[in-house]
């Protein structure tokens, strides 16, 4: 009889981890491969509990620059491609996984679920929705949100930042500077990652023989920095805009002085940045609402030394003059905007950071109000300009503005060219050994010698690229498909587009006109920028963020503050850019019998339920557990299963052709498809012989 210690039909076994560094043991930046070879002495291992470890320090902005890598691929979203050889001198080509991280973008957006999420956000570098951040204006949960938890750059403390008596004064803490050195910002901090390998090899719940392959070489190719990089949606202008600090009001040059008004509960119509007749008044300090949680400073997403902007969330993003639409704000001598200059005389730069608690009992009179305010000192005095009847804080009636602040530590701004980066050091594979009983190495040893053949079957992907033109509204992808053992296909449809680094990691760019006029200041910037995201939710319309009365203090007049969302993921997951229908032919068929209707799906609107039931059984068929479908709208794909359960489709010899078709709006980026085919490859072993079955 079997116990928990002890089987009468297993082999027992001993089990050690062991930590194998990548050659040479240098540090990696973007663009690069590592080579990581497992040696022949490690005779077994459990490949399903191998993992990637290294750990990650992103780079390339300056003070500010709060950034993260893919909320929910974390690490993983660093390697392009992987491929796995056998060892020796002349070790033959086991398995090549193509753009990994696109497959693996499909696979965690697809298996996925709260404790799956919990322990990625652990162990991979992901990042998850922190509920102590969340939107208060009706805001779709946000896993870029996270300033207070994020791995990757340090949050203020009360501790750091108290120096004046006030919680949160920025002004001497060294988080948020700039290094004088190196320009960046010094809350940055490396992130330990542990990935598993999301491959065929790696992914496989049986012992690897790696004594009769003479051990495995591992090379793993680092992707480009921009496609890894993302800016929080707190500080992005292009998505999520009102999970962003919102003014409360503005104060004058010095506290104490008659104009210092701002900062109370309500503020007087002193607090109007200008005078109807556009003429500037000098301000030195910014007050940011408790909406958003911003209830201190640790949740505050602008860092000492960052340049930012503000935003009126009355009107669209790409609004055509920007003048109506962003503030800008100058310093000089002169207070009239009409002769101001543009570039970074047009953004504001953070001092030091406050918090004042407030005061319930007094809330008129103190700095904080009612129950707290956060400050932002500015680095320079500026003059502010707005056009008649469009208050910044309080209006006089007690109503809040709308206005917000975002980062311009990443977009256009004069001078300044954003080039992210990232390093990855101290670079090891983790393979856990299994350390067979003797008796059994030479049984298998003696058999292998005398004309025994040992097969290993994996799970494993190949990538059949298509390119296809935005104008095509009617597209014939052929696969040359040649696997014995094929299990189903997922095509993923990327955005091809070739973004500047500022596009890729804010969603899109912003450019300044000469001069500051409500006639000169306009905004250049593709429409859409990118991805379907931007119009899965909106429809491609360009209405304001709230309705036309501004919001009260209740949250009343309030739409969606969601409805403009641009993507960050460009080329990493699919778009559907008004996809209708598909329908695959092969073996002289067509499959299924009718077209998979996705006009649904692809607009946002519902669910397409056949699209929904031929992804899961691919999704199933591929190794993949389909758990969710949140992701439906943002990481598009076609699914096909050719065999189901156990079963496994002979693809040689037959034509593989996808239809797509765009029978209503015509579809607007290049994309290319990333065809991945799962299919069982057996590896057959034959004393020195090795060779792979497809």
């Amino acid at each position: 009889m079997s116990t928990f210690w002890s089987s009468d039909d297993k082999i027992p076994v001993k089990q050690t981890k062991i930590s194998i560094p990548a050659e040479h043991g240098l540090d990696y930046d973007a663009g690069q491969v590592v080579n990581i070879t497992i040696p022949a002495n490690v005779r077994f291992i459990q490949p399903k509990e191998t993992y990637l470890k290294f750990d990650v320090l992103l780079k390339g902005g300056t003070a500010g620059n709060r950034v993260m890598l893919d909320a929910e691929c974390g690490g993983q979203v660093l390697i392009r491609d992987i491929r796995i050889y056998s060892g020796g001198a002349w070790g033959s080509l086991l398995e090549e996984i193509q753009n990994y991280n696109v497959l693996t973008a499909l696979k965690y957006d697809y298996e996925n679920n709260e404790t799956i999420r919990n322990k990625r956000g652990l162990t991979e570098g992901c990042n998850d929705f922190n509920s102590e951040q969340r939107g208060t204006y009706l805001s779709m949960k946000s896993n870029l949100n996270n300033v207070s938890k994020n791995a990757y750059s340090r949050a203020y403390t009360k501790d750091e930042l108290e120096h004046d008596g006030y919680f949160g004064t920025a002004t001497s803490s060294p988080v948020g500077t700039a290094d004088s050195t190196t320009g960046l910002f010094q809350g940055l901090q490396k992130v330990k990652c542990l990935l598993p390998l999301n491959t065929g090899i790696f992914s496989n719940d049986k012992v690897f023989p790696s004594l009769l392959t003479e051990g495995l070489r591992l090379e793993i190719l680092l992707e480009q920095a921009p496609r890894c990089i993302r800016i929080l949606d707190t500080l992005n202008r292009y998505n999520r805009i009102g999970t962003a600090p919102i003014v409360h009001s503005v104060g004058a040059l010095a506290v104490g002085t008659p104009a210092e008004t701002g900062g109370c509960d309500p503020s007087s119509a002193a607090n109007a940045w200008d005078t109807t007749d556009g003429n500037g008044q000098a301000i030195r300090y910014i007050w940011f609402r408790r909406d958003n949680q911003m209830t201190n400073v640790s949740n505050f997403p602008l860092a000492v030394g960052e340049y930012f902007d503000l935003l009126d969330m009355n009107k669209s993003p790409l609004d055509g003059v920007a003048a109506t639409n962003v503030r800008p704000a100058y310093s000089g001598g002169s207070t009239a905007y009409a002769g101001a200059t543009s570039g970074d005389d047009g953004l504001l730069r953070v001092e030091a950071i406050q918090f004042f608690p407030g005061d319930t009992a007094n809330p008129t009179t103190t700095l904080g109000g009612a129950y707290g305010l956060v400050r932002v000192k500015l680095e320079a005095n500026a003059y502010l300009w707005r056009q008649a009847g469009a208050p910044v804080g309080y209006a006089v009636s007690g109503t809040h503005g709308n206005w917000v602040a975002f980062s311009k530590e990443i977009a256009t701004r004069t001078g300044f060219t954003y080039n992210p980066s990232y390093t990855i050091s101290d670079v090891e594979l983790i393979v856990q050994e299994v350390e067979m009983p003797q008796g059994y190495v030479s049984k298998m040893m003696s058999m292998m010698k005398e004309g025994g053949v040992l097969n290993y079957d994996f799970l494993s992907y190949t990538n059949y690229k298509y390119s296809q033109l935005a104008g095509d509204v009617v597209a014939n992808i052929r696969l040359p498909l040649n696997q014995s053992k094929a299990k189903s296909i997922l095509s993923i449809p990327t955005d091809s587009s070739v973004y500047s680094n500022i596009k890729q990691v804010t969603g899109s760019d912003l450019s300044w006109g000469a001069g500051v006029g409500a006639t000169a200041l306009t905004q250049v910037v593709t429409y859409p920028a990118f991805d379907s995201a931007n119009y899965t939710y909106n429809n491609r319309n360009t209405l304001p963020f709230l309705a036309a009365d501004p919001p009260t203090g209740n949250g009343t007049g309030i739409t969606c503050c969601d409805h403009w969302m641009n993507s960050v993921r460009s080329g990493m997951v699919g778009i559907w850019d008004e996809l209708q229908q598909y329908q695959w032919f092969y073996n002289g068929k067509l499959n299924p019998s009718r077209q998979v209707d996705c006009s649904e799906v692809a607009t946002g609107r519902s669910l397409s339920q056949q699209w929904c039931i031929e992804a899961e059984k691919a999704l199933a068929m591929a190794g993949i557990r389909p758990l969710s479908f949140k992701a439906q709208h943002t990481n598009a794909f076609l699914g096909r299963a050719l065999a189901l359960q156990t079963g496994v489709y002979d693809t040689r010899g037959r034509d593989f052709n996808l239809q797509v078709e765009y029978t209503g709006v015509a579809p607007i980026k290049n994309k290319l498809w990333h065809n991945f085919v799962a299919h069982i490859r057996s590896l057959q072993i034959k004393g020195n012989q090795i060779s792979l079955q497809i």
